[in-house]
């Protein structure tokens, strides 16, 4: 991509990604209270591993799009089960202490992206790999961090089932939209 043009795509890719989690946001929620939170975070991170993975192999500008989207569409998965999760798991006298926790685990997760995974390619590049390979292997290091999260979801969490009667996908939706 020509330097002069990385901006306006660079723009484009964000409105894109910030689409597609609005989309997916409603989606996922919905799905999730007929399928499971698990079972919707799980994918969240298997998308979000197939968009990263794929990433380096993007050679157009749709292609780059695309691999993109399927990344925002898991990000949008996570972000969507975060609090229903806690909701599920926690109780109630307990939700806002879990809700502290998990906003700690939050703000404590961004130095180690920082510190961690941002300077990957650096790391690699000091190993004798070059300018592409460096990158390729970091998305796919991060990749593998993200399935062996979804992993760890499917070990350690169990589907809460709310004895509940199980709405229609048209009613769920009418439902988030009021």
């Amino acid at each position: 991509i020509p330097s002069a043009d990385q901006g306006q795509y660079s723009g484009w890719l964000e409105s894109t990604r910030e689409f597609v989690i609005l989309f997916v946001i409603l989606l996922a929620g919905i799905t999730a209270d007929r399928i499971g939170r698990k079972t919707i975070a799980i994918i969240g991170f298997i998308l979000l591993a197939v968009g990263y993975f794929l990433f380096p192999f993007a050679q157009s500008i749709p292609q780059i799009f695309s691999f993109h989207a399927i990344a925002a569409a898991g990000n949008a998965c996570i972000t969507g089960m975060m609090s229903t999760i806690i909701a599920d798991y926690v109780f109630d006298q307990d939700r806002g202490k879990a809700s502290a926790v998990q906003g700690i685990l939050i703000a404590l997760a961004f130095p180690v992206v920082g510190l961690v995974l941002k300077p990957l390619p650096k790391y690699f590049q000091n190993a004798g790999y070059g300018e592409i390979t460096a990158g390729a292997y970091s998305y796919y290091l991060v990749a593998a961090l993200a399935l062996f999260v979804a992993f760890i979801l499917y070990l350690g969490l169990k589907d809460v089932a709310k004895k509940e009667e199980k709405l229609s996908f048209g009613t769920l939706l009418a439902e988030g939209f009021a």
